[in-house]
């Protein structure tokens, strides 16, 4: 999609969103002005369909815009129930487990299942790893990734997919985001009736914000989060002395005040936005809800400190080829345990660019290519 076309259609999709969570009627005439067609794309790039398939029900709409909205009900009934057994497995082992993102916020949205979602994430205890993959292989799920990261990751048809998070943050996370979440466990208290922990709503919004200015800083997020952070904050009321004061040891409280200004002007106040709330709102627009590659080698690019633009981008493809132990430790824990190995992981990174990882790596020199920066 051109650039003015997304813009466009986000604008219009921040309008019906507005008029849904407001339970306010759209108006004929800006409805006949919407391309939908444009509309429908930008709703499957920042997963929103079925959101604004809801909001436009007025109306008569083409069948993908109904599909899109029972499919996401179909998922999340069938997601619900088997989160549920995952949690009565925690709850008759005793095992704590932490609820994440979506499973929590899925429940601020006006209707059950229309905030879509990829995954469902949730953290527990890491002392039992190995006894969650045997109950969830038991289960039919296969286990794509074990041990690697802060998550194992859990698949099976038709749609499941669960990450379960051993940590909220790795070490190739911002240093003092992944120390201020090292022992997430402390900030959550236990429900007394079952092995589930609850972060407060205050320490769940500050993990909301950093889990999403992760993404933002790295190739962005989409309008989505800006939706959760409306959704959530119009019905809570938090104690914004302690969340400030939080947000600023991990380095977020700027962002988040630029973030909350923004969704409430846009989603409930209608005020003229400030030329940071604008660039924002533009950047998110442009993102979609997983972010892109531009963004990402545009921030890598950033980060360079001196050099010319050319020397840059060869540092930065070698940092690609090359990574800092951080990463390592991360995203290859076979390598960082076995020191030996190390020396052979360069090459393996360039055989995975030249096979699996192929398409991707072509967008990515192609970013680094055409970058200005």
């Amino acid at each position: 999609m051109e650039r003015e076309v997304i813009l466009q259609s986000g604008k219009d999709a921040i309008y019906l969103i507005r008029q849904y969570f407001h339970h306010a009627p759209v108006d004929e005439e800006v409805f006949s002005s919407i391309q939908l067609n444009n509309l429908y794309r930008f709703s499957r790039m920042h997963k929103i369909s079925a959101l604004l398939a809801a909001s436009m029900s007025a109306f008569a709409l083409d069948a993908k815009w109904s599909e899109s909205y029972n499919g996401a009900l179909y998922r999340s009934v069938l997601f619900e129930n088997e989160r549920e057994k995952i949690r009565d497995f925690f709850h008759e082992n005793n095992i704590w487990y932490i609820l994440l993102k979506g499973c929590v916020l899925d429940h601020y949205y006006p209707e059950y299942g229309i905030r879509e979602f990829s995954d469902n994430d949730i953290l527990f205890d890491e002392r039992y790893r190995s006894e969650l993959r045997d109950f969830m292989l038991s289960q039919g799920f296969e286990n794509k990734h074990f041990g690697t990261g802060h998550d194992d990751a859990y698949y099976k048809k038709p749609v499941y997919n669960f990450e379960m998070h051993v940590m909220l943050f790795d070490s190739s996370s911002d240093s003092d985001v992944y120390e201020y979440f090292q022992d997430s466990q402390v900030k959550a208290f236990q429900d007394l009736d079952s092995s589930e922990c609850i972060f407060s709503k205050e320490d769940f919004y500050i993990y909301f914000i950093a889990h999403a200015f992760k993404h933002f800083d790295r190739s962005g997020t989409g309008l989505r989060t800006l939706v959760d952070e409306y959704a959530y904050l119009s019905q809570e009321e938090l104690e914004w002395d302690y969340v400030e004061e939080e947000l600023e040891k991990i380095g977020y409280l700027t962002k988040e005040r630029t973030l909350r200004s923004l969704v409430f002007k846009i989603f409930d106040t209608e005020e003229e936005l400030s030329t940071e709330e604008e660039e924002m709102l533009e950047y998110v627009l442009l993102a979609g809800v997983y972010g892109n590659i531009k963004n990402r080698v545009e921030h890598g690019l950033e980060k360079m400190e001196g050099g010319s633009t050319f020397k840059n981008k060869i540092k930065y493809l070698w940092g690609r080829v090359f990574l800092k132990m951080g990463s390592i430790q991360a995203s290859y824990p076979l390598f960082y345990r076995h020191k030996l190995l190390l020396p052979l992981l360069p090459f393996y990174r360039v055989y995975k660019a030249l096979t699996s990882a192929r398409r991707r790596a072509i967008r990515e020199i192609k970013a680094v290519i055409q970058t200005k920066k």
